[in-house]
């Protein structure tokens, strides 16, 4: 799913308070890709209804960069296909 930043940010500043220390960001989900792609912007192009939105390579900058100061690392997971509908093939 998609958050937007100022929401991410909340949720980041919740977690430094409560100790928290990693941020597993799942950059494809539920059949959508979620990050700005230069080489691949069809990726992002489609996205609407409860699909839609997507972070920009800025705003992932900014998020790593935010969460840094809190002492947060964030961890990104890029599912491929079979994992994510779990296809043993």
């Amino acid at each position: 799913r998609f958050f937007p930043m100022d929401l991410m940010r909340n949720l980041l500043d919740t977690m430094a308070a409560t100790k928290l220390n990693v941020l597993h960001l799942h950059a494809s989900d539920r059949c959508r890709w979620s990050v700005e792609s230069k080489l691949f912007p069809n990726l992002t192009a489609s996205l609407t209804g409860m699909h839609a939105g997507h972070y920009t390579q800025q705003d992932i900058k900014d998020m790593i960069s935010y969460a840094g100061a809190r002492g947060i690392r964030v961890v990104p997971e890029f599912d491929v296909p079979g994992h994510s509908t779990g296809d043993p093939d």
